[in-house]
């Protein structure tokens, strides 16, 4: 599993490298999903992102360390609970600004 997100994590970085968290990449995630009908909280946090470069920034720079700091899943203790957290905060993230994971 740790494989899985160190990969995805590099295979952004080596197709657009740092060029990963412009804010413009979350942006456009979100509008192709953006439902102005759907629930509120969603379409409140999809407005969120979309009215804000710094916060989708930091939420695309925050994905792409998670991803890669699930190598962290290899070790134990509070440094592979730490990952797992993030990974779960990930998924839920996602899940709530799109419905597509």
């Amino acid at each position: 599993m740790a494989a899985t997100y160190v990969k995805a994590g590099l295979a952004k970085l080596s197709v657009a490298g740092l060029d990963w968290v412009n804010p413009d990449t979350l942006r456009g995630i979100v509008l192709a999903h953006y439902d102005p009908a759907g629930p509120s909280t969603r379409v409140w946090m999809q407005d969120l992102i979309l009215e804000s470069p710094q916060i989708a920034q930091a939420l695309l720079a925050a994905g792409l360390a998670v991803e890669l700091g699930a190598v962290l899943l290899l070790t134990g203790g509070w440094l592979r609970t730490l990952a797992c957290m993030g990974l779960i905060s990930f998924h839920v993230g996602v899940f709530a600004v799109t419905t597509n994971i």
